[in-house]
């Protein structure tokens, strides 16, 4: 009889092993304006979200809008760089062996009050006019993976070397000023990995793009830049086949296999050139969540504004928006099956 009960027991470790191998897990949060002082201090948004990393053990966590550490910002007490996501890992169980975080172009170009320090509430007088943020570094992104990242790419593109035949004169800024002639096309993050698993190369896209809604003024570049960051988006993925390299940045190789997280801040209801532009979007990919108000991640205004999308060679399990009062936003979690 314990014979039977222990090669019961192995046939169970065994068939949960090759579950595990061919089974990759994620969790999405737009965590809501996460600073470094909430970090060091542990605040309720970090424990919650905590709990929810304990709760559904994902293989890999995306996270937008945390804000990318650098000394003497926002005040001369804070002193470290670039490590608000490796102190977010230590709380984590088991922690993640790798991980991405980038500097956001948000608040690059914020100043500071008199008293030499950046300002952690919105002042349209000393916000950066061109990136929004009240402070460098502001809503960056982070993500963390129990599987090593083959590669590690930001795209840093500017408007007019990717979007030669688009003027950007006629835009105003808050203060009434032009934009740069150099604007570059994100003012948060596109970044681009890959992870190789089960002999399966699945690139990785972890975006936060700028809102579809230009708050009040016709004159800003908002929508115009939500409308052309999608543009570049289903450029890169090259679902058709036919995209082509442009100023020596390659797509992905026609037939390969991606996924796409963030916050892509539109909702493919609204009546904008950007919801037409993610429409077509998704009907090229397959989406991890039913598209339906049901589903809104920003519930307050009952909208769709965050994604998990995938090449249709992928399969979908266990998806999910959890109902959580982390953030504004709500978490998405869902499984993605891989075949040998």
């Amino acid at each position: 009889m314990k014979i039977i009960i222990c090669l019961f027991s192995f046939q169970l470790l065994w068939a949960f092993k090759v579950e595990a191998k061919n089974k990759l897990s994620f969790l999405h949060l737009n965590i809501q304006n996460l600073t470094t002082e909430e970090i060091n201090n542990q605040s309720p948004k970090i424990k919650n979200f905590i709990l929810l990393q304990k709760k559904y053990s994902p293989d890999i966590i995306s996270l937008n809008e945390v804000q990318y550490d650098r000394k003497g910002v926002p005040t001369s007490k804070f002193k470290t760089k670039g490590e608000n996501l490796n102190k977010i890992n230590k709380h984590l169980f088991p922690k993640y062996i790798d991980s991405f975080f980038s500097y956001s172009l948000t608040g690059r170009n914020a100043k500071k009050n008199v008293f030499g320090n950046y300002s952690m509430i919105k002042n349209p007088q000393l916000a950066d006019q061109t990136n929004f943020g009240n402070f460098p570094g502001q809503y960056s992104l982070g993500s963390l993976s129990r599987y090593k990242f083959a590669s590690k790419r930001i795209y840093n593109v500017k408007i007019k070397d990717f979007f030669p035949s688009i003027s950007i004169k006629s835009y105003k800024r808050q203060n009434g000023t032009s934009y740069p002639e150099n604007l570059m096309l994100f003012d948060k993050n596109f970044n681009h990995t890959q992870i190789a698993i089960n002999k399966k190369t699945i690139n990785i896209i972890f975006a936060h793009l700028t809102p579809d809604f230009n708050f009040g003024s016709k004159l800003l570049i908002n929508q115009l830049r939500n409308h052309l960051q999608l543009k570049f988006l289903r450029w890169f993925i090259n679902s058709d086949g036919l995209s082509k390299a442009k100023n020596g940045l390659p797509p992905l190789p026609p037939g390969s296999s991606y996924i796409i997280i963030g916050d892509l801040n539109t909702d493919p209801f609204s009546k904008t050139k950007s919801a037409k532009e993610m429409s077509s979007l998704l009907k090229e990919t397959k989406s991890a969540i039913t598209i339906s108000k049901k589903n809104a991640t920003f519930p307050s205004k009952k909208l769709i504004l965050d994604y998990a999308l995938m090449s249709k060679d992928l399969i979908v399990s266990n998806a999910k928006v959890i109902q959580s009062e982390i953030s504004d936003h709500l978490p998405i979690y869902f499984e993605v099956l891989l075949k040998d």
